[in-house]
């Protein structure tokens, strides 16, 4: 008989990297041979469309204010005859570990943190010692981990996954073409004011690509109007597009110029299909997938080294091929990710 696993899940998007992660577990055929998987939305989505095709492995997707999420969380929690909760936020490891408490489960509790433990704050440390085990993204994630006094053996690095696309996205011919992906900001995470300032040290004509929607869309169309004299390039605000790579044509590198990662999953999807990638060294992810010269560059976190790596990359775009940036990846592809998530449970099951 199949070991039963919940999946507790803070609100999402249903936008983002984490979505994507968690549609690849819950409809593994690798991983429902040894573990029946659901997942319950602590505080509920306004997006349901993302696990339409899997709904049935879905609840508590109803939005509802904090102490409704709380009462129905324990309840859930009482009636679970599993053997092993995930969360993927640091607020219901507590509510896992008394409930264990409370109701006298014998459920092991897992952590599945998909963001840097010391720099987003939806992630309370201090909660992460109510898991009995830890289910790492990155390298960057387990040494935060060891940081907090958490056991090596404790800590299972599992990644993310990716697909594998035959497809390839081409040089463009004409000009340097850049490309970016995900929330629109300009503080914060993502950082995308260090970008543009790399953008104004290039020498060099440019395409620059956003794809994405956010809080700061407007501000970004505002400030490219008032400072494009500033810039040697044009750019092309796309909005929110549901798959941005069925629209690409032509791409020579993706950039993140994010202050902190999880495991940036766009990094993958760019390199995937061909597109190398230019990412600070941020904590934690990037440092994970880029390996220098091969399948793009990682910099120092500042404009500078980030104009550097591009007029790098611009001069030799040729020598990053396809199958070698694709082959990169190996670690990383659907196959291999099930085999290291099956493996990171059942090594405490004896």
């Amino acid at each position: 008989m199949r070991e039963k696993i919940l999946f507790l899940v803070p609100y999402l998007s249903g936008h983002g990297g984490t979505e994507t992660v968690l549609t690849k577990v819950l409809t593994s055929e690798k991983i429902a041979q040894s573990y029946d998987c659901q997942a319950f939305f602590t505080a509920g989505t306004d997006n349901s469309e993302w696990f339409s095709a899997f709904s049935e492995k879905i609840t508590g997707s109803q939005r509802c204010g904090k102490i409704a999420a709380l009462l129905r969380t324990l309840q859930v929690l009482r009636r679970f005859q599993g053997t092993k909760i995930i969360c993927l936020s640091s607020k219901p490891l507590y509510l896992a570990w008394l409930a264990r408490r409370l109701f006298s489960k014998t459920y092991k509790i897992y952590s599945w943190i998909h963001f840097s433990l010391f720099d987003e704050e939806t992630v309370k440390p201090k909660l992460l010692k109510y898991a009995d085990y830890h289910l790492a993204i990155s390298t960057g994630i387990k040494q935060q981990l060891e940081r907090l006094g958490v056991p090596a053996e404790h800590i299972f690095v599992i990644y993310n996954p990716i697909e594998r696309h035959q497809e390839v996205v081409e040089r463009d011919p004409q000009r340097l073409h850049l490309g970016y992906i995900g929330r629109i900001e300009l503080e914060k995470q993502k950082n995308l004011a260090g970008m543009l300032a790399a953008l104004k040290l290039l020498q060099q004509p440019f395409t620059m690509d956003f794809y994405g929607a956010g809080v700061d869309f407007e501000r970004l169309q505002a400030y490219l109007k008032q400072h494009q004299g500033d810039f040697r390039g044009t750019f092309n605000l796309k909005g929110w597009v549901t798959n941005p790579w069925q629209q690409l044509k032509e791409m020579d590198a993706l950039l993140l110029s994010s202050n902190y990662e999880g495991f940036p999953m766009v990094i993958l999807e760019a390199i995937s299909r061909g597109v190398p990638s230019i990412s600070y060294d941020c904590p934690t992810g990037p440092a994970d997938i880029i390996i220098d010269g091969v399948n793009g560059y990682l910099t120092a976190m500042t404009p500078a080294a980030l104009a550097e790596k591009i007029t790098l990359l611009a001069q030799h775009k040729d020598n990053f091929t396809p199958a070698t940036l694709k082959d990169s990846l190996a670690k990383f592809y659907v196959d291999n990710y099930e085999r290291r998530f099956v493996a990171a449970l059942q090594e405490n099951e004896s």
